[in-house]
């Protein structure tokens, strides 16, 4: 065993040299030559290699100031009155551009104040806030329902509307009911009453809470009552819209949108402003207003 070790010795010190070859090359019939991909570059070679990645990465000569700077963000434009900026692009719309009919809205805050002062009194511009003020003029089909609109509102403002319209019939003071066929005095000729409430028993007669009704309710909300009020105070100029004629706001259903549009502005002043607020806007601004122009109807047929 040891004659074989010291036979091998020579040959394992002949067999090295000044550079190590790899497992595929030294399996080459040729073991003294290396492939191309081994062998060792030129002076000129390395050079234009050295040159070739500092052009290649140029960030890395300048200060890591210049490295990290991002690039300034675009200016967005403030919006006008009345409006929000949506992230929410439009889908296509089916209507072509041509058949669009544009229709202009009122977009100053001063016309908006002096339609709350005439609608709710002195001070009235200023019992909500301006996102809320416009939002309440703000009909669903305005900028495609993107901006807020008053659908909610008005469906709180109706129940509140109808709360106190008939608190007010039930405590309103119970007039004196003339018996039928009663001579009027000073004539001859008995009085002809169309009195409902005669035809109740006496008990019930003297029960408010009879004088109560759905179509008594809406006898005094009535669309034609509050389409007079919106019209009074300025309020169809103000509103925000789209009308399917703009040339026809009638049959486009403007006294229907002005109608929502009141009850929007009671139900807001309640949110903000609490139930005692709404109930003085609705008995001294609406109810009250709202009679004067059933009588003025009655009176004028």
């Amino acid at each position: 065993m040891a004659s074989s070790r010291s036979c091998l010795r020579p040959v394992l010190s002949s067999s090295r040299q000044s550079r190590t070859i790899c497992a595929q090359c030294s399996s080459t019939p040729r073991p003294h030559t290396l492939p191309t991909n081994h062998q060792r570059s030129s002076p000129s070679t390395s050079l234009s290699n050295r040159q070739f990645h500092a052009s290649a990465s140029p960030a890395i000569s300048r200060p890591l100031q210049q490295v990290q700077q991002q690039p300034v963000p675009p200016q967005i434009n403030t919006p006008p009155a009345g409006y929000r900026m949506n992230k929410i692009t439009r889908p296509f719309v089916p209507v072509a551009t041509h058949m669009r009919v544009p229709f202009a809205v009122n977009t100053s805050l001063d016309v908006l104040n002096d339609m709350y002062n005439k609608l709710l009194g002195e001070g009235g511009a200023n019992a909500l806030t301006d996102d809320i003020k416009w939002q309440c003029v703000t009909h669903k089909s305005f900028d495609h329902g993107l901006q807020p609109y008053n659908t909610k509102l008005a469906f709180y403002g109706r129940r509140i509307a109808y709360l106190h319209t008939t608190l007010s019939m039930i405590h309103q003071p119970v007039a004196p009911t003339p018996q039928p066929n009663a001579i009027i005095a000073g004539s001859g000729e008995p009085e002809i009453s169309n009195d409902p409430t005669l035809k109740l028993p006496v008990i019930a007669r003297r029960n408010p809470v009879n004088r109560v009704s759905y179509m008594s309710v809406q006898n005094h909300l009535s669309s034609t009552n509050l389409y007079g009020i919106a019209q009074a105070s300025g309020m169809v100029p103000c509103l925000r819209w789209k009308p399917r004629n703009p040339a026809n706001l009638t049959d486009s259903g403007v006294i229907k949108v002005a109608e929502d549009t009141i009850m929007a502005i009671l139900g807001a002043v309640a949110l903000q402003k609490g139930g005692d607020a709404a109930r003085i806007i609705m008995e001294e601004r609406i109810l009250s207003a709202a009679r004067t122009i059933t009588r003025l109807t009655e009176e004028r047929r």
